[in-house]
């Protein structure tokens, strides 16, 4: 069998082991996520449902909260629209308590439900490659924190 090359594969950027490691993690993260917390299979009501059943902290996740608003703010704007919200009317409400309010005036579930909804549109657009054009190096911030909220998800769980 003949090695892959994912260097070809991914538009010739300049990637590093290293580099990869935050998307692998993703992957095993995400299904583990999914069959804890989703009975297997992602959806947006079981999670409101667990997310509500948790009540979970949003000064939890304040770190990937202030990361996402720095990201998407201002002049990453465009940024945010490359998360390809595929219902309006879960872009406007991500916008609006990640962008357009500060995190003392959303409740807990409120925050810890946008961010759900960011990292299901970053697994959206990297298992089905709507990032393959973009520039991966960009991306392994936004798994690494992606990480740490599944990973708070998954432990707070046990």
């Amino acid at each position: 069998m003949e090695e892959i090359n994912l260097k070809d594969i991914i538009n010739s950027q300049e990637l590093f082991c290293e580099d990869l490691e935050p998307l692998k993690d993703f992957s095993i993260l995400w299904s583990i996520f999914e069959f804890k917390l989703c009975d297997t299979r992602y959806s947006k009501v079981k999670i409101g449902k667990k997310l509500r059943e948790m009540n979970l902290s949003k000064s939890t996740f304040k770190f990937f909260y202030d990361y996402l608003k720095e990201r998407y703010s201002g002049n990453g704007f465009d940024l945010f629209e490359g998360l390809k919200f595929e219902n309006p009317k879960d872009k406007s409400s991500v916008k609006d308590i990640i962008i357009d309010k500060t995190f003392d005036s959303e409740s807990d579930y409120n925050i810890i439900f946008a961010l759900m909804l960011v990292v299901y549109r970053f697994r959206n657009n990297f298992f089905h490659w709507s990032k393959a054009q973009d520039n991966f190096r960009d991306q392994i911030n936004n798994f690494k924190h992606a990480n740490s909220f599944l990973l708070i998800l998954i432990e707070s769980i046990q």
